[in-house]
């Protein structure tokens, strides 16, 4: 998901699958260098913890999602996921 092109101004959402939280983000400001290899696009945002210190995008761990109806969206088909597992494991020992 990090592969999209951003706006400055636009609200990401960050999935925190270890604390199984959604962290809001905002992009404000972008960064193009070209070198020899090519072109290098660097994000910067700041989150509602840190609205005064933006940080790197590529410091963000977790998956980012732009709408949270998509976001929505894969969590609804993990926890989906998970149930079958259950209960196939369920059935596999009764």
């Amino acid at each position: 998901m990090r592969s999209q092109d951003y706006s400055v101004g636009d609200v990401l959402y960050v999935f925190d699958d270890s604390r199984q939280r959604i962290v809001p983000i905002q992009v404000v400001s972008i960064t193009s260098k070209q070198t020899i290899s090519g072109v290098e696009i660097s994000y910067e945002i700041v989150s509602p913890a840190k609205p005064d210190t933006p940080v790197s995008l590529d410091r963000i761990s977790g998956d980012i999602y732009t709408s949270l109806p998509d976001l929505r969206a894969y969590m609804l088909d993990n926890a989906q996921k998970a149930i079958d597992r259950m209960v196939q494991r369920t059935q596999a020992v009764a």
